[in-house]
Parts: C-alpha cells; structure tokens; sequence
C-alpha cells in the first residue's frame, strides 16, 4: 500500500471565490476533503474520470468536475485561484502564462514541476528554504529527526532562543549607553555634587530602592504577582512615611503600566465598554485616597502605616491560601459586581495603600465570569489611569523630594525587566508563589509588631 502524501493549503479570503484545481483524482479527492471547509462560491476540478469524483460532484451543487485532458483559458479566467496538484498532465509553462494573463493566484505542489520555475518562489520562501538547509546542516548528530515537524520544533526553539538572547543583549546595550550618557551629561555640567547630594539623600535610600526595584520586579514580571503589594511591604519595613512610600509607587508604575496597557491594546485585550463604566470611578477614588493618605499619612502615621500593613498581610494570606487550594474557582456563583462601587474601592484602596489594585479589582471581574483576557487588560487600562492621577495628585500634595526613591525603582525595574519574563519559564511557579506569599505575611506582620513597640 502506497504512503499518502499529505498537504496543507492555506487560502486568505476565499468567501465568494472560485477555486480550480487541476491534478490526478487521488490527489484531487484528498484536496477537496479539506477545501470543503471554505466557504468557495464554485470549485472547478480538472482530472481523469473517477466514480466518487462523479458523485461528489452530484451532491455538491458548487462543485463541477469536466474530464478533459488539457485546462483551456476560458477555464482559468473564470478562477481566482488555481492550484495544480502532484503528477497532474499539464504544460506547466502554458498554464503560468495563461495564469498571469487573468491575473489569477497559482500554486504548483509538485515539487518537481516547482524546480523548473524558480520565479515562484517568493523571498520569503527562498529565505525559509535556505533557513531550513542551513539548520538541517547545523543539526547535532546525535538527534535523530524523523520528518518535516521534527525539524521545524527545532528550528521554533532555535528561533525562540536566538530572540530571547538578543532581546537580552539590546536590553544590556541599552543600559550602558543610558549609563554612559548619564556619566557624560555629570562630567560635561560639572553636576557631581548634585548627583552626590542625591545618590546620599535620606541615609543613602536610592541605593535601596534600587534592591526594591529590582525584586519587586524580578517577581511581578516572572510571576505576575503584585508590583505595589511587594513595593509597600519593603518599603514600610524600611521606615518609608506611608505617604512617600505610595506616591514612589505610583510614580513609579506611570510608566510601567503605561507599557502594558500599550501592549494590551496592540492585542486587543481592552473592552472600552468596561474601561468606561470602571475608570471614572477608579480615578474618584484615587483623588480621595491619595488626599486622605497625605493628609492622614502624616498627621496619624502612627495608625495609618499598621492599617496599611494589615491589608498586605491579608493580601499575603489570601495569595497563600489560594496557592494551597486545589479547588478551582466556579464562575457566575453570585450577581456580578457594582462597576461603579468597584471602581471607587478599588482605586481608594490602590493610591491610600499603595497597591492592591489587581486582587481587588481584576480578580473580581473574573469571578463575576467576565473573559479574562478582557478584565486583565481593561482592569490594566483602567489603572494606568488612577495611576497618573495619584501620581500627579501626590505631586501637588507632597512635592518632588521623593524622586530618589522613585529613580531607584525606575532602575531597578529597567535593569530586571530583560530577565523576569525569561524566569517566567524556568522558576517552579506555585513554589515561588507560596514563598512570596510567606514573605509578605512576614515582613507585615514585622511592620505591624513594630508599630506598637
């Protein structure tokens, strides 16, 4: 028994077109059970006269068969593309002239009537063609390749990891041009003073930041976990006031989620619908909770930094518990939340706090059953918002003397982002969840101790 070969078309817009295909009727028959599944407005096929071509034909009312030996032109200019099947007994160079004359798409499968036309290769074929000579020349010779896919999963992880290091490598190039364009503008302004005066600000805190920065973001980008949740729980056991610690914050993720909500609407994740019924609320939010913490921040730190605290050990715990469960949440269990009373919460919450944006608010409009890829991205749309408002309200409020702290984490981030998402693949997620998880329930719970001491 003959091996069947196997081919996989691919056809763009094929509503209300016409097809010809033109080969022996085993060729054809296999090539007609899988353009059935396009909507073609008629299939014309060329072929040697054959019983279940015949009765296909009977049933299809969009199918004709003619049993002639040559594809005259008034054939091919009623097609819009004509595809021309392995062994099929045609003048090749008579139908590619005909062909161009109607302006009709053609595509030769056989590959050795392929050979003789090199013209209809594309450079984007001819590129793959010599990628894949080269990776079939580059294989080790200890793996054994067994067909076409085998080879393409090697040259997907090939490509994959030629992308993840120069990604890497630009990311590195980046920082020590901007390092280099830093030291440059201090030497030829003569500002080392400055810069000095900054860098030891507050007992050298930039310095910490940049640690915070770092870990913070090494965490969030390898295990999507909460940016401001880890920010505030470091930065409260550093001794931070409250209020600096969540206008740092915010300031901070300005840019950050400025870059996600950028990637979010590139893959049209964003349901404006959502953003619109949530950010305004969201924004009323972050005004009154960035007031109320500047004010109450630093009038009652003594009780508003255990309050804050409290809350991020109840999000460490809450992390916690989800991670140990093997329960798997059960969506529309309850009425859908209140939008509005959502948006006001959530974004009080996020700029008093510093965090907890994303638990409160994204992980509610999932379990009210909402797609998730809709409430990720909306939810993300809607922080950047209450984001630049906190930032810019904490800025009327409280000045710029913070920004050390702010630089710090900007850098941090910057020099940790390369590396999380490569993380995202190597490090045991639940493991590492549970340990963040533990983390923050420690170091708030320090806080808290603290507090009273």
């Amino acid at each position: 028994m003959s091996s069947e070969k196997k081919y996989f078309p691919v056809f763009l817009d094929a509503d209300e077109r016409t097809l010809l295909l033109i080969g022996n009727s085993e060729a054809i028959i296999q090539k007609l059970r899988t353009v059935f599944d396009f909507s073609f407005r008629r299939i014309m096929v060329f072929s040697e006269s054959s019983d279940e071509l015949d009765l296909m034909a009977e049933n299809c009312p969009f199918l004709e068969v003619f049993h002639e030996t040559s594809v005259q032109e008034n054939h091919i200019k009623q097609a819009d593309i004509m595809v021309v099947l392995p062994d099929a007994d045609q003048d090749y160079e008579k139908l590619k002239k005909m062909a161009d004359r109607h302006s009709v798409f053609i595509q030769l499968e056989n590959e050795n009537s392929r050979k003789h036309f090199p013209e209809f290769l594309t450079e984007e074929e001819k590129r793959k063609k010599y990628i894949l000579n080269k990776v079939k020349h580059d294989m080790p010779a200890t793996q054994k390749y067994q067909s076409p896919y085998d080879v393409m999963e090697y040259i997907y992880g090939y490509a994959n990891a030629a992308k993840t290091k120069a990604n890497i490598y630009l990311a590195i190039i980046g920082i020590m041009i901007f390092v280099g364009l830093f030291f440059l503008t201090i030497y030829e302004f003569n500002l080392y003073p400055e810069v000095k005066n900054f860098l030891n600000k507050e007992n050298h805190i930039f310095y910490w930041m940049i640690f915070v920065g770092f870990l913070a973001e090494m965490i969030a980008g390898s295990m999507g976990m909460g940016y401001g949740v880890i920010c505030t729980t470091i930065l409260l056991l550093l001794n931070v006031p409250p209020p600096i610690v969540s206008a740092s914050i915010h300031s901070a993720e300005s840019f950050t989620t400025a870059a996600g909500t950028a990637s979010h609407f590139k893959l049209r994740n964003i349901n404006m619908k959502l953003v619109k019924a949530l950010a305004p609320f969201a924004i009323m939010g972050a005004v009154a909770g960035s007031l109320s913490l500047s004010y109450f921040g630093e009038h009652y730190a003594h009780i508003v930094k255990p309050l804050i605290a409290a809350y991020t050990l109840m999000l460490g715990v809450n992390i916690f518990v989800k991670t140990i469960s093997k329960n798997k949440p059960h969506r529309h269990t309850r009425k859908r939340s209140n939008l509005k009373v959502l948006g006001i919460v959530g974004g009080f919450i996020d700029s008093f706090v510093g965090g907890g944006w994303g638990p409160l608010v994204t992980g509610s409009l999932i379990k009210d059953g909402r797609t998730p890829r809709y409430a990720v991205g909306s939810s993300t749309f809607a922080k950047f918002l209450l984001t630049i408002t906190s930032a810019v309200t904490f800025l009327f409020t409280l000045g710029t003397y913070h920004w050390n702290i702010v630089l710090g984490l900007l850098i941090g981030g910057v020099i940790t982002a390369p590396f999380s998402a490569m993380l995202t693949a190597k490090l045991p997620v639940r493991k590492m969840t549970l340990f963040i998880s533990i983390l923050v329930i420690v170091m708030s719970s320090i806080t808290i101790v603290k507090s009273f001491l």
